[in-house]
């Protein structure tokens, strides 16, 4: 009977270090119960992380050093998130289709007739980022616009299309509008490369001259182009220490887009081609991620 009584007081001894304990100071501490469930969902996925030299941090103090930039199983997926919106100002290559009107063309020395050459693409730019296997990665939607004026254009006459009778079909202004799908792959602290698929809306009016270039032209007509196309980018950013999540970007894209359909009335042999190699400057608004 002693050693019945015994053994109770021993099992209920036990039963207390499996409940909470409530101390003077009016802490409560977690019992060894809880401590054991910890343990059995094996820390609920928690991994340790890495010391400097590669090694398991399972047993580090203050004194340690650790890896860097090491990202842990449980961080939420909006925390690692970075979001950026900005706008730059391109100065890009014409090529042959956007090229100036030369009757419009007044003699100028040589270095100014190159810019000519160059017309300005207004960008907005949206962007989403997020590290994948440690490399950050950022996923970019751009429209741009550029509404051009005294444009050469595209020019056909009737003989290229076999007639022979001596008319022409010609464009003069545009208006040019491009929506950019890309990607961004951050390759140094400050400098990302990455590529763009394009598509573009090219609005112009086309106007048909009869034999014998009357002063007014017979016909005009609205017509849209489409068009699509890849280009390549190298970008550099620069954080404004004086404006918060502000950066300076520069930029140089190489690229074109090529019509693949329009809705003229007329049969073109030629296919508008856009170009958007060029230079751009701008700045970025970025926020989310490690601050």
């Amino acid at each position: 009977m002693k050693f019945l009584i015994l053994l109770i007081i021993i099992q209920v001894d036990n039963i207390k270090n499996y409940l909470p304990l409530s101390v003077s100071n009016g802490i409560t501490l977690k019992c060894i119960a809880a401590v054991m469930r910890i343990e059995d969902s094996n820390y609920g996925g928690y991994q340790y992380g890495l010391k400097a030299g590669g090694s398991s941090a399972m047993t580090c103090d203050k004194t340690t050093g650790l890896m860097p930039n090491q990202e842990t199983k449980g961080s939420s997926l909006w925390k690692k998130l970075t979001y950026g919106m900005g706008y730059s100002l391109g100065i890009c290559y014409r090529g042959k289709d956007l090229a100036a009107s030369a009757d419009d063309i007044t003699p100028v020395p040589w270095f100014v007739a190159l810019f000519l050459w160059l017309y300005n693409l207004h960008s907005i730019e949206l962007s989403i980022g997020y590290p994948i296997r440690g490399i950050n990665a950022e996923f970019k939607l751009a429209y741009s616009w550029a509404n051009l004026h005294n444009v050469r254009g595209l020019y056909q006459s009737w003989k290229e299309l076999g007639s022979d009778d001596y008319a022409h079909v010609y464009t003069t202004d545009w208006k040019l509008r491009i929506t950019k799908f890309g990607l961004a792959i951050k390759y140094k602290p400050n400098l990302f490369f990455g590529i763009f698929m394009c598509f573009s809306n090219a609005y112009t009016i086309e106007e048909f001259l009869p034999p014998g270039y009357p002063a007014e032209s017979l016909s005009s007509t609205l017509v849209r182009r489409f068009g699509r196309g890849w280009s390549l980018f190298l970008e550099w950013r620069k954080d404004i220490k004086s404006l918060k999540y502000v950066s300076l970007v520069i930029k140089l894209e190489a690229g074109g887009i090529k019509e693949y359909k329009n809705n003229s009335p007329w049969e073109w042999k030629e296919k508008l081609f856009i170009n958007v190699t060029g230079f751009y400057v701008g700045i970025i608004f970025k926020k989310g991620g490690a601050e």
